[in-house]
């Protein structure tokens, strides 16, 4: 018979930490809200409020107001994004799709600046959404950079064209008359 080792006891597993997470929601640059099925605010991170109080929001970002009522007026008024957000959310809301992600312009008076718009069905029976507002200013003016810097080198290859074909042109015209 082998000998026996000596047993040593088996630490526990450490208890995992509690994540607050409020505090994580609030933590990030985006905008995020939660949605209750009906379309009301019913939670809010603070880059949301401070966005909402920011710009005017009357009542500072905090829950309460109606999503889905707020889209629906602003599409009603002809802004064409609102209509595709309204979509977008009321087809999460309603489990119609897995999830929703739309970019859209939201300028100011003082800046010109674009949103990715992310909405998210919460796991479980709740029925709610996460709506995620996400500053894409930055890699839109890239883009946009880009594509004018693309159109100014086509622009510039065009007149040079043109240029080489009129000296062409007045070669051939000056070769004539001699």
């Amino acid at each position: 018979m082998a000998p026996s080792l000596p047993l040593s006891p088996v630490a526990p597993a450490p208890a995992p930490e509690a994540v607050d997470w409020r505090a994580v929601a609030d933590a990030l640059d985006a905008h995020v809200a939660v949605v209750a099925p009906d379309g009301r605010i019913v939670a809010v991170n603070e880059a949301w409020r401070r966005f909402a109080t920011g710009n005017g929001d009357p009542h500072g970002g905090e829950p309460g107001p109606n999503y889905l009522d707020v889209c629906r007026t602003s599409a009603t008024a002809g802004i064409v994004e609102a209509a595709a957000a309204l979509d977008g959310l009321y087809s999460v809301l309603r489990g119609e799709r897995p999830d929703f992600e739309f970019e859209y312009p939201c300028h100011s008076p003082t800046e010109q600046r674009w949103f990715l718009m992310r909405v998210a069905p919460l796991p479980g029976p709740s029925g709610r959404a996460v709506v995620s507002h996400i500053n894409i200013t930055t890699r839109r003016r890239a883009l946009l950079d880009a594509i004018e810097a693309r159109e100014a080198d086509t622009r510039a290859e065009a007149a040079r064209r043109d240029s080489a074909r009129l000296a062409q042109l007045a070669e051939e015209h000056a070769s004539e008359h001699t």
